[in-house]
């Protein structure tokens, strides 16, 4: 499994910026850089309030077209 910590980086996290970083682009962005790094994609990506910004959505697109 590869787990990917998708998070803003500031405590508390403001929601407002975690539905920035919670995008599409942004998040297929990430998934691309472990592939290039990696491999890999991602099995996990871990975020600050998922119910921001286009997680689901990300995560639903993935997992159908597989990475």
């Amino acid at each position: 499994l590869l787990l990917m910590n998708h998070w803003v980086d500031r405590f508390p996290p403001p929601a407002v910026e975690a539905g920035v970083a919670n995008g599409r682009d942004v998040l297929l962005r990430r998934v691309g850089s472990c592939r290039e790094r990696l491999g890999r994609i991602p099995n996990l990506i871990a975020v600050d309030f998922y119910e921001r910004g286009e997680v689901i959505a990300t995560a639903r697109e993935l997992n159908r077209r597989g990475g």
